[in-house]
């Protein structure tokens, strides 16, 4: 009975990060994302174990051209079976955001991240050092209108973590907005705040039965939200 339960109630979540692996980020900013790494995907593990949610990673690092680390464009990982070592990540090269957002892209298929998901969420780890504005702007519009059937509701989750970085404009063109402590904000953080992580996620209520990112007659890809009276959570 318990099995059955553990099928009814797990929900399967996508996070894909994206690592800028560029010369720009050598000392002190890839520092940074090893140890927020380190910790995102702990309080990853802990999230699926306690919510009984299957959360999938997949990483893409990069400096002029992408490649994954953690997963594929077909698969990604389990959080629970992650064992790739952070201090790995060494840096070097231009980097180019606008084709690491391309290539994340081609994950975002239902057919990769399963029909009955949540709506996926994006890291972006970069100080944006780019020289081809137009390149980058472009990618972020179609990361944008991903799943976005109508036009009217962002269906990927896309969150910039702030590197003490002085392209700030960068940060706010690829941040989401949510609605979070009685304020709409872009989804914009620093490497030590995680206040908005539980927010990424519906309430534990909300995962029984599970609620499909599109619906299997390929209609109007389903919203989730909590209740809108609720402001601890995400109001999109």
């Amino acid at each position: 009975m318990e099995e059955i339960l553990n099928k009814i109630s797990l929900k399967r979540a996508n996070w894909i990060f994206l690592i800028d692996a560029s010369k720009s980020m050598t000392g002190k900013k890839i520092e940074q994302v090893k140890k927020y790494m380190l910790e995102i995907t702990e309080k990853l593990a802990k999230k699926s174990h306690d919510d009984m949610i299957d959360i999938m990673v997949r990483v893409i690092k990069y400096d002029s051209s992408p490649t994954w680390i953690v997963g594929d464009i077909e698969n990604g990982v389990n959080i629970n079976d992650l064992s790739y070592d952070w201090e790995n990540l060494t840096t070097g090269g231009m980097g180019n955001t606008a084709l690491a957002i391309e290539e994340c892209m081609k994950s975002l298929n239902t057919k990769y991240l399963g029909l009955r998901s949540q709506k996926p969420v994006v890291v972006l780890l970069s100080d944006i050092n780019t020289s081809d504005k137009d390149a980058l702007s472009e990618s972020i519009e179609k990361l944008k209108k991903t799943f976005n059937v109508q036009g009217n509701k962002e269906k990927v989750i896309r969150v910039a973590i702030d590197l003490d970085i002085t392209n700030r404009d960068a940060l706010e063109s690829f941040a989401s907005e949510g609605y979070f402590c009685d304020e709409n904000i872009k989804l914009i953080f620093g490497t030590e705040d995680f206040s908005f992580f539980n927010n990424l996620f519906p309430p534990r209520d909300l995962i029984i039965p599970p609620y499909p990112l599109v619906d299997e007659n390929d209609s109007e890809p389903q919203v989730i939200i909590a209740d809108n009276n609720d402001s601890s959570d995400w109001d999109w």
